[in-house]
């Protein structure tokens, strides 16, 4: 019952009419006791008992990442449907037992990239899709974060590090955008204004340099202290034009006076995805009633964590990395 546990706690309870809320969890117990009673549901510290109460169908897996395999494994084995918040896991060798254990299961299991059901990346595919854009040609993302993640997820040994923990989202969207895999990336990164991640061997300053197997290039950027907020921008270059997607401002508060015209800028993630957490969720319940197969599959997981494994053995080989390497 983290940040993430929180937004799908109350999504699956209040904008998920086909779901009811049974549990909460959480392993601090006046954490889970006070999540239970600000939403009216049952709560409990203990993962085992929840996962294998027989009138629960589904289980919403936001523990921190490092538990994510040993969760979503109980689940599964409880006959439960998953949706599991990115990454996949914080190591390769957890990604790839979960995907196949998911895959094998019969279970709906589903990714939560939540960018993909974002309005205006979705009107972004669909011009993708008609052709606007032409020959897709060029993948840019930007990610800058307002201040470093807190607890857990600023250990690498914990979270996988900022590739796996932060630029997942934008490896993901590359590979839904542009339609292709990657397939070799060269990263760079340093650690020079946050002092606590650097003592814990992470990066907060990288850049990637990717390449898709169609022969379209991309890069992607991450900062993990924006001192002007959060800032999140997502170019799609093609031979017939660009689109664009922005979260830099907030255009639905302006300022006029005096010095000119200023606009405020997106608080956070959950402020600037809201409506997309709520889609993603309900997109989950779907998949469920009509036993069909999610948006964002234990495949699309496993992929991302790849690109993420092959930026960090990137940084720390200083030269690119193909990503048959690591099979």
């Amino acid at each position: 019952m983290g940040r993430a546990g929180q937004i799908h706690a109350g999504i699956f309870r209040d904008k998920v009419p086909e779901a009811t809320l049974a549990c909460v969890v959480d392993e601090a117990e006046k954490v889970a006791k006070d999540a239970g009673t600000r939403l009216g549901v049952n709560w409990t510290t203990d993962t085992s008992e929840a996962v294998q109460d027989d009138g629960v169908d589904a289980v919403v897996v936001a523990v921190p990442t490092y538990l994510h395999a040993r969760v979503a494994s109980a689940a599964l084995d409880a006959g439960k449907h998953v949706f599991i918040e990115k990454p996949l896991a914080h190591t390769p060798k957890d990604a790839e037992q979960l995907a196949r254990r998911a895959l094998s299961s019969g279970r709906v299991f589903q990714v939560g990239y939540m960018r993909r059901y974002d309005r205006a990346y979705r009107e972004v595919k669909d011009s993708i899709a008609n052709g606007s854009l032409g020959l897709l040609l060029i993948y840019r993302a930007i990610a800058h974060d307002p201040a470093p993640p807190p607890g857990w997820a600023a250990d690498p040994k914990l979270s996988g590090g900022i590739f796996y923990d932060m630029l997942s989202h934008d490896f993901d969207m590359g590979r839904n955008l542009m339609a292709s895999e990657v397939s070799s990336v060269y990263a760079t990164g340093s650690s020079k204004v946050c002092e606590d991640i650097a003592k814990k061997g992470d990066l907060d300053t990288v850049a990637v340099l990717m390449k898709f197997k169609s022969g379209a290039f991309g890069y992607v950027e991450g900062f993990r202290k924006s001192s002007y907020g959060y800032d999140l921008r997502t170019e799609v270059v093609g031979s017939g034009g660009s689109a664009v997607v922005g979260a830099m401002n907030d255009p639905s508060l302006t300022f006029a006076d005096r010095k000119g015209l200023r606009q405020s800028g997106v608080k956070w993630f959950a402020d600037r995805f809201d409506a997309a957490f709520e889609a993603e969720d309900n997109s989950f319940a779907k998949a469920i009633i009509t036993r069909s197969n999610p948006e964002i599959s234990a495949s699309d997981g496993i992929r991302a964590v790849e690109i993420a494994e092959a930026c960090r053995l990137s940084v720390a080989r200083k030269k690119p990395v193909s990503l048959g390497e690591l099979h």
